[in-house]
């Protein structure tokens, strides 16, 4: 432990144990009642290479993206260098070095890493091959898969030495070598795998004569729904070095300059491509953003950073004809990608602000969190700086601020929350997600006071990660920690994921040396190496309850709702559908309704010692009826919206029934475990609902579009 390790550990313990009674009393306090009430770094993992560009600069390896599997298991993404010589990159857990395909001191590789709750080392695929590789990002479903996307690298030869360099995706493809620029080019990709590592397979959307030259290399971004339906990001980029450059055509689709979602039912099958109306003008060095999307609503939401504002170039950033004036921004889509609403930061008083790397999150209510820094115009203090109708300050200095902002679908202001800061914070380097009651927002600091919280700036330290942890329902601190590291260097956050059990785990890059836990963390040989720390607490082996509801309505739309899942829960949390949430010890609540209309209504229920679990289902208040909700994990469908007919696939043996928006069933059927093809071949265009009913008569109802 190095001194200023030493110091930041007694800062920190002092002020919260300075009462020695209450520190004996915490001492006899038993220890499971200790670790529910004290989450605290557990442990930590990295990766990284002696890896250098071209130029003689070392690389920047940082964590890109991050995921966690139903189990609890975390995935993280990075981009790693082969290394110096014989020396390849290395990862925790692995005894030996990775092997590298590609040249050993130019290009990157994309690593794909899983470990478990207790930071074990699960698997991992290490891609790479003659050209770089990037963009890496990875989600995963309920249905134990796991997605990676990307631009890989092509197969090719060095023309001085005579040597061949094909491209890997790990063991699983190798993708041959040809001499023709236009053959064995194909770059942009979507693989899967299951949650234990076996290879399933890989997509690449290009055609098979792409040349190296026109192959996509901006991939933006990969959302996956719970039931595996994926929504792939692209960017078919203006080239300024090539005016002639062809129009991309991807799966046959020839696609517009711009912003594109690409859809894929859960086995793979392409549904198309969804057009967003960005107006691609801006390079792809000058806008960054990350999107998430509301499977419940059917939604897309993008939050980024807009740098036109920042440089004196002639592009504009234009999003469904609205010109964006601020450098942050988040907008809204519908599922055939038209533009609802745009929402700004006010310019008046603003030097910088951004939402950067920071992937959205969504709750149940359909709210969006989003996580980023703000700064204001000012001398000695900054001024009031405002995002839509929140306004926030930092009295400390003028730079910039970590801030977390709220919006309902609507595109209102729930909630914002703010620090305030002795020096800025870096650009883009921000990220936030929900753990249970908690809203977690993720940074680095160089001197932060937060809620009455602060850590204050010590001279030429460096920058330090941090974790500022915040009530769900308002936006109040419930406590902040830090990361120790070497005096001197700098670390920074790029990604943050939770569990059910609460856990969350961050991932970034560091200088040096890093601390958590019991872990420390050296640095092998870039400028950076990734990182990945688990926050939280020792509970990977409790059992989490099982969240499950019934309900009875009666006249006037009031609508009473029983608690039926496992009795382990010291609250329940009751989203009705409206907007409105309530928390209840007891396992009984009513709610009245005074609109028409289906609501999706959901419970969680809360262990505090262990995690939580959430169950939601589709109700008409003002239809009188007593159902038991069969649980929608038992049963999947796709496609959807379908065209000849669609696949229900099956965990338990269902009956099912397909009806008409009047009532008229037009197919009815057994369904057993496994896949079976319900056709729709002679239905007319438009919504139909399936019910799917168990042998205990525990029902479901979805809709299903015929296109």
């Amino acid at each position: 432990m190095d001194l200023y390790q030493e110091i930041e550990k007694r800062k920190r313990i002092i002020p919260i144990f300075s009462n020695c009674f209450v520190l004996l009393c915490l001492l006899l306090l038993p220890t499971a009642v200790l670790m529910a009430q004290q989450p605290d770094w557990k442990w930590g993992v990295r990766g990284g290479s002696e890896g250098y560009n071209p130029n003689g600069t070392p690389f920047y390896e940082t964590a890109e993206d991050m995921a966690v599997d139903a189990d609890g298991n975390v995935y993280v993404v990075s981009t790693l260098g082969g290394g110096m010589g014989k020396r390849g990159p290395t990862l925790s857990g692995v005894p030996n070095n990775l092997p590298f395909y590609g040249e050993q001191s130019k290009f990157r590789g994309i690593l794909l890493a899983s470990y478990d709750c207790d930071g074990n080392y699960r698997w991992h695929k290490f891609l790479s091959g003659g050209a770089p590789s990037g963009g890496p990002k990875v989600a995963t479903d309920t249905l134990g898969h796991v997605y990676l996307a990307g631009h890989a690298g092509y197969s090719r030869k060095n023309l001085w030495t005579g040597e061949e360099y094909f491209m890997h995706y790990d063991t699983d493809t190798i993708i041959p070598y040809a001499f023709e620029s236009n053959k064995y080019k194909k770059r942009l990709f979507l693989a899967r795998y299951d949650t234990s590592g076996n290879f399933q397979q890989l997509i690449q959307p290009e055609p098979d004569s792409i040349s190296q030259n026109h192959a996509i290399s901006h991939p933006q971004d990969l959302l996956v729904d719970p039931d595996g339906t994926q929504h792939f990001v692209v960017r078919a980029a203006t080239n300024r070095n090539d005016p002639q450059r062809p129009p991309a055509i991807l799966h046959g689709d020839t696609l517009s300059m711009g912003f594109h979602i690409l859809k894929y039912q859960p086995d793979g099958t392409y549904l198309g491509s969804i057009p967003l109306p960005i107006l691609d003008t801006v390079p792809a060095s000058t806008f960054i953003g990350r999107m998430a999307r509301d499977h419940v609503r059917d939604l897309y939401y993008l939050a980024g950073w807009n740098s036109t504002t920042h440089y004196s170039i002639p592009e504009e950033l234009v999003i469904d004809g609205q010109l964006v004036e601020s450098p942050m921004f988040a907008a809204q889509f519908d599922a055939l990608g038209n533009m609802v609403w745009v929402r700004e930061a006010d310019s008046q008083n603003l030097a910088h602000a951004s939402f950067g790397n920071s992937r959205p999150v969504i709750d149940t209510e359909g709210n969006v969190y989003m996580a980023g820094d703000m700064k204001s115009n000012g001398t000695s203090i900054g001024m009031p700086i405002s995002f839509h109708t929140y306004t926030a300050q930092n009295t400390i200095r003028a730079t910039s601020i970590p801030v977390v902002i709220v919006l309902n679908p609507a595109g209102d202001v729930v909630w914002g929350a703010h620090g305030e800061a002795y020096s800025n914070l870096p650009l883009q380097k921000s990220a936030v997600t929900l753990a249970g009651k908690e809203v977690v927002y993720a940074a680095s600091h160089g001197g932060i006071e937060w809620g009455g919280t602060v850590f204050p700036p010590v001279y030429n330290s460096g920058y330090d990660v941090f974790l500022a942890r915040l009530n769900k329902a308002d936006g109040s601190m419930i406590a902040m920690d830090s990361i120790h590291s070497t005096y001197g260097f700098d670390e920074h956050s790029n990604a943050i994921v939770a569990d059910k059990r609460g856990n969350v785990f961050v991932g970034g890059e560091f200088e040096s040396r890093i601390y958590v836990g019991n872990d420390t963390l050296i640095k092998y040989g870039a400028r950076t190496d990734f990182f990945v720390a688990k926050y939280g607490r020792d509970n990977c082996n409790c059992n989490l309850p099982e969240a499950k509801f019934s309900y009875s309505v009666a006249n006037g739309g009031t609508v009473h709702f029983t608690y039926t899942g496992s009795p382990n829960y010291d609250s329940l949390e009751w989203s009705f559908g409206t907007g409105q949430v309530q928390t209840t010890t007891s396992g009984t609540t009513s709610h009245t309704y005074t609109e028409n209309g289906e609501k999706r209504v959901c419970v969680t229920a809360y262990d505090d010692s262990c995690g939580y679990d959430t169950w939601c289902f589709i109700i008409d208040p003002f239809l009188i009826n007593i159902e038991t909700p069969l649980d929608k994990e038992w049963f999947t469908y796709y496609p959807n919206p379908a065209n000849e007919g669609f696949t229900l696939e099956c965990k338990e043996s269902l009956s099912y029934a397909l009806y008409d928006l009047t009532g008229r069933e037009i197919r009815t059927g057994n369904a057993p475990v496994g896949a079976t093809w319900i056709s729709l071949e002679n239905a007319q265009k438009g919504m139909y609902l399936l019910r799917v009913v168990n042998s205990e008569g525990a029902i479901a109802t979805v809709k299903i579009v015929k296109k």
